[in-house]
C-alpha cells in the first residue's frame, strides 16, 4: 500500500499475516525536520479494546533544495545548444580579449585596437582582432546569511537563488 501526504492511514491486516505501508512526504521548505515515533492503534485479540503502541525511534531528516528542478531549468536555458555544440570550439571574432589576428584598419574601428608596432612595420594602419572567449570558469557565490531567509512567494530567497537558471 502506498500513501502520499495523508496524516493517517487505515490498514486492515488479518491475523498471522503481515503488511507493508509506504508513506511519502513532500516537504514544504528546505531545512531540518524531525519525526517522532509512529503510533499504531489496533484491536485487542478479543476485539474488545483499542490498544496503542509506539514503533521506531525519533529521526531527523535534512531537506535540500530541489536540484532536479535546477537541472531542468539549466537544460531549458541551454535551449537549442546541445552538449556537443557547447564543447565544440568556435572562433568568433569580436570584442573578446584573446588575440586572434591582424588586419588593415577600416574606418569605424576603435582606436584602442590599433597595433602601433605592426603599423610601423607595415607602413599602414593595422588593427588587432580579438576572439570572443568561450571557455572561462565562472564562480558564483551565493550569500547564505539570515537576510536570504526572507520569503518570495512560496520559497526563500536562498532557494530561489539556488534554483536560478544561470546562463
Amino acid at each position: 500500500m502506498k500513501l502520499s501526504g495523508l496524516r493517517e492511514a487505515h490498514v486492515r491486516v488479518d491475523g498471522q499475516t503481515s503488511a507493508a505501508l509506504i508513506y511519502g512526504l513532500t516537504p514544504p521548505k528546505r531545512g531540518r525536520f524531525e519525526f517522532g515515533q509512529i503510533a499504531v492503534r489496533f484491536l485487542s485479540r478479543l476485539n474488545l479494546v483499542w490498544c496503542e503502541a509506539r514503533v521506531g525511534g525519533a529521526i531527523a531528516v535534512k531537506v535540500y533544495p530541489n536540484m532536479r528542478r535546477a537541472r531542468e531549468a539549466e537544460l531549458k536555458a541551454l535551449g537549442a545548444r546541445s552538449l556537443v555544440a557547447s564543447h565544440r570550439k568556435t572562433s568568433w571574432r569580436g570584442e573578446g580579449r584573446e588575440f586572434e589576428s591582424l588586419r588593415d584598419y577600416v574606418r569605424g574601428d576603435e582606436l584602442r585596437h590599433i597595433s602601433w608596432s605592426a603599423t610601423a612595420r607595415r607602413g599602414k594602419l593595422t588593427t588587432r582582432q580579438y576572439q570572443i572567449e568561450r571557455d572561462q570558469t565562472i564562480l558564483i557565490a551565493i550569500d547564505g546569511g539570515r537576510l536570504m531567509t526572507a520569503r518570495i512567494e512560496q520559497e526563500t530567497k536562498l532557494d530561489s537563488a539556488v534554483m536560478q537558471p544561470w546562463r
